[in-house]
């Protein structure tokens, strides 16, 4: 067949081993990125494990609505109440998921909380409020009053691990 690419008994052009070293180097890269995130809680378990699951939640949640409310990703009205509504959830029970005897190893949060578990506690509410606010925002589908809510409660997230959360730790 003239004109098309030559192939010499099945062995592939530079343009497909090129391809194919690319997808290996980002399939790689993905690899060692979840890994690391893996490890960064590997170890965790019972109530430790339950609240950095919980974090991740939020994380996830906060970055949903944050490509929502910047146009990155088309707004949908129930997957933006329901994750504001996870975020309410989780902040409800934050005051739970850290007891005494909870912060050792691979924990990130402070013991300070244990001595501070009022204003802890308000921190939380504080967060679970502006999650209702995004909740009442996307059920209205009012795209600003949800990006307003998201820096109310990304405030709320940053003023709390400012306190409680020390820096990240090398695991």
């Amino acid at each position: 067949m003239v004109g098309a690419p030559a192939r010499h008994h099945g062995v592939p052009s530079a343009g497909t081993r090129m391809t194919f070293r690319r997808t290996a180097a980002v399939a790689a890269t993905l690899c060692l990125a979840t890994s690391a995130a893996a490890l960064a809680h590997s170890g965790a378990t019972g109530i430790v494990k339950q609240r950095m699951e919980a974090m991740k939640d939020m994380a996830a949640a906060m970055k949903s609505l944050g490509e929502m409310t910047r146009g990155k990703a088309t707004f949908d009205t129930a997957e933006a109440t329901a994750a504001a509504g996870r975020i309410a959830a989780h902040a409800g029970e934050a005051p739970n998921l850290f007891p005494d005897g909870s912060f050792q190893m691979p924990s990130e949060a402070r013991a300070r909380i244990a001595e501070e578990r009022d204003r802890f506690a308000g921190l939380a509410g504080d967060l679970r409020r502006a999650a209702g606010a995004m909740q009442a925002a996307a059920r209205a589908k009012d795209a600003k009053a949800l990006a307003a809510a998201r820096r109310d409660a990304g405030q709320a997230c940053s003023g709390c691990h400012k306190i409680y959360r020390e820096k990240k730790r090398h695991h």
